[in-house]
């Protein structure tokens, strides 16, 4: 898959309004708050200019993270 075009995108207002919980990445005060949704936020290192293993580091620990949520969202934890 190449990435190279891909950046990040703020949420649609759609997608949120479809969620229980909203799961953000470094975002701060532009992300924005969708009432009646629970809110993680999440401090992860800006992977711009790092080398591809540290980007990967990055994307692991953000999808174990997230799993971790759905999994206790879920009551599996």
């Amino acid at each position: 898959m190449d990435l190279a075009d891909a950046h990040p995108e703020p949420p649609t207002e759609e997608v949120p309004q479809l969620a229980d919980v909203v799961i953000t990445t470094a975002c701060g005060d532009a992300c924005p708050l969708m009432p009646g949704r629970r809110h993680l936020g999440r401090p992860v290192t800006d992977p711009d200019g790092a080398p591809i293993a540290v980007v990967r580091e990055i994307r692991d620990a953000i999808d174990a993270h997230t799993e971790q949520e759905v999994a206790i969202g879920a009551g599996l934890h």
